[in-house]
């Protein structure tokens, strides 16, 4: 019987190597998007950007001006001692209207800075139409408007309407404090300083909703408070918190006398000297705060010119910045509007509101000729007309500080 043939023994299995795997593919680092908040500002930077270049081409002149002041109104419910603009008049009936604004704001080309002043602003009930109607056109990234603080529900009513209007714009209003309460009641009128204080205190609850809003305080030194106004300056910052505290010495024509312009140079500088100090207190970036170099620079422009009686800046009113007042003149300076013989260029409505007509005519050729070479330009210390439409810009140096005479 043969035998049973025996099972073939079973192989143990070799296991193949895997083929080699496909190497991934590199993965696309995509930056993250950019919060809201942090794009906004970065095109706030570009349009200011922008803006400065504009006004270093050549043809500047011709443009639309880096900054422009808009006086809405020459109403104001105060008769406050120092204010040279007393003289001025207007009424709702002879005021440039919404549609007059909306006009103007399509004839202007982009600028970066825009001032709507008075007067009391917000004595206009359609002060926010305005701002909004020149932003739209023209973009004005930067805009603000400065207030006596007496009408609270139209300050906070209507800077809420333009916040709402435009969240991620910045605007700025600023309140004028003179003072302790006594001094400034002194100069402004009794109750003025609580109202003002309450309606400062209502916008810091806006800007609670709103972090676009900023809350600066001018305070204008004088004869009637200029032994106070360092102190105040301080206690403003630990108690008010403004973003910024602005230092103006009394000028031009005051309604209370030239009196009132009697001002010791050193109560001026201690005053800026607090107001730039407080700002930039509490942390690196405050100390490199542009804003506050800004200011000690203007402080020291205006304690250069009053101690030397020369202007020690080279101007550029006229080429930089313009003035458009409640009825609608243009001028290049204000201070130079209210010299005899000089007055304004001529009025928007005459031209259609067409602002670049009338920027760009033999009688604005005039008056630019007339700046830096005026009597009345002689010892200036005009903040807004002058140092800030001046200092950024060549043949200045903001770096470099004021030259004892060095205005041509």
């Amino acid at each position: 019987m043969n035998a049973p043939l025996a099972r073939p023994r079973r192989l143990p299995l070799v296991a193949r190597a895997p083929e080699p795997a496909e190497p991934p593919a590199p993965a696309v680092v995509r930056p993250a998007p950019l919060p809201p908040g942090a794009r906004a500002w970065l095109g706030l930077v570009g349009e200011i950007g922008r803006g400065y270049l504009r006004a270093l081409a050549p043809d500047a002149a011709r443009r639309t001006p880096f900054a422009v002041s808009f006086l809405v109104t020459a109403r104001c419910p105060l008769r406050c001692r120092h204010c040279f603009y007393h003289y001025a008049t207007s009424s709702p009936e002879t005021e440039l209207t919404v549609d007059e604004y909306d006009a103007l704001g399509r004839s202007l080309g982009p600028f970066p800075v825009a001032l709507f002043c008075g007067g009391e602003p917000y004595l206009r009930p359609d002060l926010g139409e305005l701002v909004l109607r020149v932003r739209r056109h023209a973009g004005a990234p930067l805009a603000a408007t400065t207030t006596n603080g007496q009408l609270t529900d139209s300050i906070v009513t209507q800077t809420e309407a333009i916040l709402r209007a435009e969240p991620r714009r910045p605007f700025t209003v600023g309140f004028s404090l003179d003072g302790p309460r006594e001094v400034h009641d002194a100069i402004r009128g009794r109750g003025t300083f609580e109202r003002a204080l309450g309606t400062y205190r209502e916008c810091q609850r806006l800007a609670h909703h709103y972090p676009w809003l900023s809350l600066t305080a001018t305070t204008v030194v004088q004869a009637a408070n200029h032994a106070e106004a360092a102190g105040f300056v301080r206690w403003a910052a630990q108690e008010l918190r403004p973003t910024a505290h602005a230092v103006l010495l009394a000028r031009q024509s005051p309604r209370g006398g030239e009196g009132v312009k009697k001002v010791p140079l050193a109560s001026y500088a201690a005053a800026q000297e607090a107001a730039v100090e407080t700002m930039r207190a509490g942390s690196l970036w405050k100390r490199l705060r542009p804003d506050a170099l800004y200011l000690d620079r203007v402080a020291r422009h205006v304690t250069t010119t009053r101690a030397t009686g020369r202007r020690s800046f080279h101007c550029l009113a006229g080429t930089h910045g313009a003035l458009v007042d409640p009825v609608g003149q243009v001028q290049v300076c204000e201070q130079l509007a209210e010299q005899p013989g000089v007055g304004y260029l001529g009025n928007l409505r005459d031209h259609g509101m067409d602002f670049g007509a009338l920027w760009q005519s033999a009688e604005a050729a005039r008056a630019r000729a007339l700046v830096n070479h005026h009597a009345t330009c002689r010892d200036c210390t005009h903040e807004t007309m002058g140092h800030a439409t001046s200092l950024l810009f060549p043949p200045n140096r903001l770096l470099r500080g004021p030259r004892p005479g060095g205005g041509t």
